[in-house]
């Protein structure tokens, strides 16, 4: 990828310096601790805001007009309708103001806390017998036998899938998480068209089956308050569950690889936590998650032109990522 993005101080320079995407993937901790001394935020056609506090009160009656970026991504790659697309514009996850709201409310009261709780159990003893799984070879690819699976199989016990789905299950929603990115590719949209399609008639399928055979369920209790309240199309209801599916799944899978990557790098801290007080792995996994998220920015868009810090930007020069990689 040949995206570079220039960064200046509060004034702006003649020619203002560039670094490319290849140095932000080598090391974006300390490229973002070298911007962060010089600069508030970087970049030509996306602005980066590296330090949000006060980045954000400059821009925030002008990214009012739009938060979540919708089917801008899409449409920048030539992406006009589909399934993919059909998703993306529907679900609350890139939607704004009342249609939010709408669409996450019901989310919100099926996807309770006490769902969570219950699952605890249930969690733990799929964590133990996949580590039973691969016990015997004293070795293991973590996010292969352990990082990727698990999430899949807890959304299928939220589901309520049948275990022989969710192999390919689970292939549709790692190939349509690519989407919700800002790193793929032309050639990466007609397998996530096909997976959008595949996760779509399946989720359709499975919200019938609830309709017609209610449980004491998840899915069960969202088709219960969705119709009740009619306020949501049936593509709206689809997407929900498609964003539930995805959110529980690809982002989970990163944070479990980063926390053993981040502690594997600090061994005096893996050993504290392996064998140590059991106290410490709720911090862990904090820092871990603070440090290093699984989504290291959140784009937002704008439909005005505005200045920033005395430089102006045009509209469409307005792609926001708020940058929180290593942010002390």
């Amino acid at each position: 990828m040949s995206t570079t993005f220039s960064y200046f101080r509060d004034r702006r320079p003649a020619e203002p310096p560039t670094f490319s995407i290849s140095e932000l993937d080598r090391d974006p901790h300390v490229l973002f601790r070298r911007m962060r001394l010089m600069t508030r935020f970087c970049g030509v056609t996306t602005v980066v805001i590296l330090r949000s506090a006060p980045a954000m009160s400059s821009v925030s009656m002008a990214i009012r007009a739009r938060g979540q970026m919708e089917t801008e991504r899409l449409r920048s790659h030539g992406v006009t309708g589909g399934y993919l697309y059909d998703i993306l514009q529907h679900t609350m996850l890139y939607s704004n103001g009342t249609a939010h709201r709408q669409r996450r409310a019901p989310l919100s009261r099926a996807f309770a806390f006490r769902l969570i709780t219950e699952l605890r159990p249930a969690i733990r003893a799929r964590a133990h017998e996949l580590i039973d799984q691969v016990e015997s070879r004293s070795e293991m690819d973590f996010v292969d036998d352990f990082a990727a699976p698990i999430p899949a199989h807890i959304i299928s016990e939220i589901l309520g899938l049948p275990e022989q789905d969710i192999p390919e299950f689970t292939r549709w929603v790692y190939s349509i998480s690519r989407a919700i990115s800002f790193s793929f590719l032309q050639s990466d949209i007609p397998d996530m068209e096909d997976a959008a399609r595949n996760l779509t008639e399946y989720v359709r399928k499975l919200l019938c089956d609830r309709r017609a055979t209610p449980r004491l369920d998840f899915l069960s209790s969202y088709v219960l308050g969705v119709d009740a309240d009619e306020k949501l199309s049936p593509i709206e209801v689809i997407s929900q569950i498609v964003t539930v599916i995805i959110g529980g799944s690809d982002t989970t899978r990163a944070a479990m690889a980063i926390q053993v990557f981040l502690l594997l790098q600090h061994r005096e801290q893996w050993d504290a936590v392996c064998t140590g007080d059991m106290s410490l792995i709720a911090g862990a996994v904090s820092e871990a998650m603070r440090y290093e998220p699984s989504v290291g920015s959140t784009p937002r868009f704008t439909l005005a032109d505005i200045e920033i810090f005395g430089i102006p930007r045009a509209r469409r020069q307005c792609a926001f990522a708020i940058n929180s990689v290593g942010h002390a």
